[in-house]
């Protein structure tokens, strides 16, 4: 019997079709050595061909039809919404039956796939090829509504209790206790006194904690993990959630672009809302390579970060996750750095946070106090929560996930402006643990001070809203991580915000001794005495945490920044009561901080991007835009 002909390889193919350079193939040929992508998919990967060229000629070395799911739209009576996952795991869609046999449009293994859809269909199936994106786009637009529902109500269809979701009646208990406090500090004798000493004992108690976190932190020692070899690297997935940030694209994509791992590995989800036409439009003229998938997200409320997060989270491909904002230059090895402390750390551990701080420190006082406050709780404050078993509430970026465990745990909440704190407290609930990653990210510090005011109050309301929803289940959290775990949940998500709230009658007791007054009314004067020698405390321990963290950073010409350091809390008392105040009216509202407008913004006038997703690319997003 005589042999089947030998088939062409696939990159002697493009080469003679004139879609790859010689250079371009040996350099692909001797990346596909040393990792394990496939060869096609470095070439799409490095943007050295574009994905529908490269899916074309995969048709023709297998002798099967090609399917262009963009200009020939598939039956979407036979797509179901529903069954969104599957198409998305087995990358496929069917596209009509001819006779008894299914047609289906896929870019993966044929034989395994035809193998898996006859059990699963009970009939014939012929295959043809597509382009990955094809395939996004198609189940984006018959599964967008089935999508976008799930992203908003997953996690309260699932575990109601764990979800920020508005339910009626929740908030008259508030409403109520508030009532009473209001009577009782009016109409019973001391009560008020009371009240002063309680908000005394609050503010120094957390003066304790954050010492004690301080000195813990200091003490802590990096853990560092050896490198991974190139073929032993998983699939990584990263989610960049856009929302009109048009100027920072270029920016973005030479970030994504510097990191030390295969283009091959990488799977980008650039997250963009559907009337933003404007970013939709940059990422177009950009070109960028095919590691970079955009993802349309609809409109619904809450338009919220974690609602576009979990949308996208549906095409993630990745054994781990991580979030970055448009503006982040994150580490180079740190993709390398996150699957080394994964494989080497226990099980338990399915969460890694980076260490953060801003690029732009020296942009003008605000940033500099915020790169100080940033530096503090990275350096010191989490290294600290985490040798001592307290939960850690995750920064918004670079927080690096198990994607199992991620999906697991039902992903993040959507009605929360702080998921990224709020999801890790569940999962410390869950009996899971994050820990600390040696690896910074540099972003943009806001400069104006109602940049910086939006924000803080965005970030403070989520607190309130994340200890409002773990206190419904206190035992869950309790059993989960102890009594010092608990407290120490207390201490740095509870009284926190409340410390901002109170802090203002320090201020005013201690303003009152200052000018020599025995007594004011009924606050006697040992009272003023106790609240001015808190309240200097406060002050003192500000301006030594601050220079330490100066210091260690090796931060030169900050000393002005560190005398202001305690004027920069009571900016966090204003952000305090205007977050109360939207909680109780606006609670999944979510202020926008611009982006790019630093003058120390990496990559301002950066290129447009050297991808070449060409005409094809450019279609899908423009029938998307549309």
């Amino acid at each position: 019997m005589v042999g089947a002909a030998p088939r062409q390889k696939l990159g002697e193919m493009l080469r003679q079709r004139g879609l790859l350079s010689d250079a371009a193939l040996a350099e692909c040929l001797t990346e596909h050595e040393h990792t394990s992508g496939p060869v096609g998919t470095i070439l799409t990967h490095r943007g050295h061909v574009r994905e529908l060229d490269l899916y074309r000629t995969l048709a023709a070395q297998h002798c099967m039809p090609f399917q262009d799911l963009l200009s020939d739209l598939p039956d979407s009576s036979l797509i179901d919404p529903e069954n969104w996952q599957e198409y998305v795991q087995w990358r496929y869609v069917p596209l009509a039956f001819e006779g008894t046999a299914l047609v289906v449009a896929g870019c993966g293994e044929p034989e395994a796939l035809r193998c898996f859809l006859e059990k699963r269909y009970h009939c014939p199936v012929r295959f043809c090829y597509t382009a990955p994106r094809d395939i996004l786009r198609t189940v984006e637009r018959v599964c967008g509504k089935t999508l976008d529902a799930r992203a908003r109500e997953h996690l309260f269809a699932t575990t109601p209790a764990c979800s920020a979701r508005p339910r009626p009646g929740r908030m008259t208990g508030p409403l109520v206790l508030f009532s009473v406090l209001t009577a009782v500090l009016l109409y019973v004798p001391g009560s008020f006194i009371a009240a002063l000493c309680v908000c005394n004992l609050l503010y120094f108690t957390s003066l304790l904690f954050k010492l004690l976190l301080f000195t813990e932190g200091a003490r802590a020692t990096p853990v560092t993990h050896a490198a991974q070899a190139n073929r032993s690297l998983p699939v990584y997935t990263i989610l960049v959630p856009l929302y009109r940030e048009a100027g920072s694209i270029p920016q973005l994509l030479d970030a994504i672009r510097a990191l030390d791992y295969p283009p091959a590995l990488l799977d980008v989800k650039l997250i963009v809302e559907g009337d933003d036409l404007g970013t939709i439009r940059a990422i177009r003229q950009a070109c960028p390579e095919a590691c970079f998938e955009m993802v349309i997200v609809p409109y619904s409320r809450p338009r919220t970060k974690p609602k576009a997060c979990n949308y996208a989270l549906a095409f993630a491909r990745g054994e781990f996750v991580t979030i970055y904002d448009v503006e982040d230059q994150p580490d180079a090895q740190q993709l390398r750095k996150a699957v080394a402390a994964f494989r080497s750390l226990p099980p338990e551990v399915v969460c890694l946070q980076a260490r953060l701080n801003y690029y732009n420190r020296r942009e003008n006082i605000l940033s500099a106090l915020f790169s100080i406050e940033y530096a503090t709780l990275f350096d010191y404050l989490l290294p600290g929560m985490a040798k001592l078993g307290i939960p850690i509430p995750l920064g918004g970026t670079s927080n690096h996930f198990r994607l199992e465990i991620l999906r697991k745990l039902g992903e993040w909440d959507a009605y929360n402006v702080t998921e990224d704190a709020d999801l890790g407290i569940r999962l410390a609930a869950e009996g899971y643990r994050t820990a600390m990653l040696d690896s910074e990210t540099l972003e943009e510090a806001p400069i104006t001070l109602g940049a910086w005011l939006r924000q803080r109050s965005r970030w403070i309301k989520g607190y309130m809203l994340t200890w409002r929803v773990a206190m419904r289940r206190p035992g869950i959290l309790l059993r989960a991580v102890g009594i010092r775990g608990f407290l120490g949940f207390q201490m740095f998500v509870g009284v926190a915000s409340l410390v901002f709230l109170v802090a203002p009658v320090l201020w005013v007791l201690s303003g009152l001794w200052l000018v020599r007054l025995p007594g004011v009314g009924a606050v006697p004067g040992w009272l003023l005495a106790v609240s001015a020698g808190i309240f200097m405390l406060g002050i003192a321990v500000q301006l030594v945490l601050a220079a330490m963290t100066v210091q260690r950073r090796g931060w030169e010409g900050m000393w002005r920044a560190i005398l202001l350091f305690p004027f920069y809390w009571i900016l966090h008392s204003f952000a305090s009561f205007r977050a109360l105040r939207q909680l109780f009216t606006a609670p999944f509202h979510w202020d926008k901080t611009e982006h790019g407008i630093s003058r120390f913004c990496p990559g301002k006038t950066g290129s447009a991007g050297k991808g070449t997703a060409g005409a094809h690319g450019q279609q899908d997003i423009t029938e998307q835009a549309q």
